[in-house]
């Protein structure tokens, strides 16, 4: 089911370049299509909201467990990151 969907788009987004390729010519084609990318994300990120933490496991469901997650990463944490020693990083 998610192959079939993902080739409706790919035929959907062929057939709009081909359309504002052939009429408006190339290059106001890919400037029309990055407008419209804009404006998509622009609009995902306005109108979408993410769904609440674990609402989506079954085995959370009937628990009354509260989960809070409030993590933050910080610059300390990011240079501890890179300070330790990985297997790549011992090769490099």
């Amino acid at each position: 089911m998610r192959e079939e969907k993902d080739s409706d788009q790919c035929m959907l987004g062929n057939g709009f370049g081909v359309i504002f390729g052939g009429v408006l010519g190339w290059r106001l084609g890919f400037v029309i299509s990055c407008i419209l990318g804009l404006c998509a994300l622009f609009g995902y990120f306005k109108f979408s909201s993410d769904p609440k933490r674990g609402a989506s496991d079954f085995e959370l469901q009937d628990s009354n467990i509260i989960q809070d997650y409030n993590y933050k990463i910080t610059p300390n944490s990011l240079i501890q990151l890179v300070k330790t020693k990985t297997v790549i990083g011992n090769y490099c």
